[in-house]
């Protein structure tokens, strides 16, 4: 069609990689950043983080994260992720503060929400668990493991 621009060559990588053509995903990426400019350049290298994790290599995922945010230090979803994969280190001061920090950026988000509800019931504070929970589930009511969750702590309150 002759239209060639970040966001074709972004989304095609991404479609590339879960249709297993690895060969082109490279290929597409590669041009995705190739034509960013910055406002878009973060969600590229957000995306390829998500193939190096489908990959196994969260080195190079928590790389590609950094980038993004010296890209957009405000964007949720990387800051989101970031927590994520610090969480998996067990670094979990540094995983609060990406998720509070993914939170202040966009509040419309529900995995943030989610995964300080989750943080917080391993910590075994279910009173925050249930805050973020509800807060999750304002933003996103059909998500079925946040009802899960508050279920689960119903269940707990309930004991009491």
């Amino acid at each position: 069609m002759g239209l060639y621009n970040t966001e074709i060559f972004n989304n095609l990588g991404l479609c590339s990689f879960y249709a297993q053509q690895f060969d082109v995903v490279v290929v597409c990426f590669e041009n995705a950043l190739r034509l960013a400019l910055d406002d878009n350049a973060a969600d590229v290298w957000y995306n390829i983080s998500h193939v190096a994790i489908g990959f196994g290599d969260l080195d190079i995922a928590e790389n590609c994260l950094h980038l993004a945010l010296s890209i957009n230090s405000s964007h949720a979803a990387v800051l989101n992720n970031l927590a994520v994969l610090q969480w998996f280190k067990n670094d979990i001061s540094k995983a609060k503060s990406l998720l509070n920090s993914a939170i202040a950026a966009e509040d419309h988000l529900y995995e943030p929400f989610y995964n300080k509800a989750i943080l917080a019931q391993e910590e075994g504070d279910h009173q925050s668990s249930y805050v973020m929970i509800k807060k999750s589930l304002e933003v996103y009511p059909n998500h079925y493991n946040s009802k899960d969750i508050l279920n689960e702590l119903k269940k707990y309150f309930s004991s009491l």
